[in-house]
């Protein structure tokens, strides 16, 4: 009889990604600039060993970019968290909290002017827009870096 194993001979070779559930905070369009800010807040703490890594409440921020051919917002690459007073830099995907498809699926109707959304379209190929509280989640996909956030002094 032949066996033949599927299991890996080494931990290290298994990727594991880290799941952060958030939600936006605002209201996110393309109808600005080119470069999009995505901000939004953790809605479940992480978790590991019984220790909480990341709380719920804590603040995202990235970069992203409408692709004109899904209608999505996307972004890939460096990501903040903002835990306590500590910020990690991180290397996350954003994806739709639903299915886990890449990026936020966009809409084409918002509160903003008729003509911000037409100069969107030239700009971009497509005008998109989520409503605030839109759930997400970020994947990490890479390294992560702590760095400690000292508050401003007095200007006297």
């Amino acid at each position: 009889m032949l066996s033949i194993s599927c299991y890996g001979q080494y931990k290290t070779e298994a990727s594991q990604h880290l799941l952060i559930h958030c939600r936006t905070q605002g209201g996110v369009s393309n109808a600005g600039e080119n470069r999009i800010l995505l901000k939004g807040v953790v809605t479940e703490d992480v978790v590991s060993g019984g220790k909480i890594l990341i709380a719920a409440g804590s603040r995202v921020a990235g970069i992203g970019r409408v692709d004109p051919d899904s209608g999505r917002f996307e972004s890939k690459g460096n990501w903040s968290i903002i835990v306590e007073n500590h910020e990690l830099r991180v290397e996350a995907e954003l994806q739709d909290a639903d299915g886990g498809f890449h990026g936020i699926a966009g809409k084409e109707t918002s509160f903003e002017s008729e003509l911000s959304q037409r100069q969107a379209v030239v700009r971009d190929g497509r005008y998109c827009f989520v409503v605030d509280k839109t759930p997400f989640v970020l994947s990490l996909t890479g390294k992560v870096d702590i760095a400690e956030v000292k508050a401003l002094g007095s200007l006297q």
